[in-house]
């Protein structure tokens, strides 16, 4: 698992990471939106490759990669509490990519890592499962 994980990034790996990516998201600090790398994908895969590696192999990362906005987001026309916005973080495409093709990866495995008994970890099921189930033991 350990060598899969740590493998080079490949250029299918990164675009499939990236079409993944909705096109017109907020951009972050950078001011790119995923729209600019995917129309620039021709430039760009090459370089790509070696910052994902450079991640995976020794968790270098360069600073303002890591750079996130913090916007908050009205949830109606007049707020006046913080519980009226909604926050949302508006990372760097780049490192949104590197994360997400490292995630991508780790899909493959969760299922090896995680018992069914943590249900919370498990895709389609919510910890609250388990709590209905305690509650039907219990009765029986």
């Amino acid at each position: 698992m350990n060598q899969e994980l740590l493998k080079d990034g490949t250029i299918e790996e990164l675009w499939a990471a990236l079409a993944s990516m909705g096109s017109y998201k907020a951009p972050g600090p950078d001011g790119f939106t995923p729209f600019f790398f995917k129309t620039n994908w021709d430039t760009l895969k090459f370089d790509l490759p070696q910052g994902s590696n450079s991640l995976l192999h020794g968790g270098l990362l360069p600073t303002n990669l890591n750079a996130t906005n913090i916007v908050l987001i009205p949830k109606g026309k007049h707020p006046t509490q913080m519980s009226h916005f909604r926050l949302i973080s508006l990372c760097n495409v780049m490192y949104h990519l590197f994360s997400k093709t490292i995630a991508n990866r780790l899909k493959f495995f969760l299922p090896l890592l995680i018992s069914e008994s943590q249900s919370a970890f498990v895709a389609h099921r919510l910890i609250h499962d388990n709590i209905l189930l305690a509650m039907i033991f219990c009765m029986f």
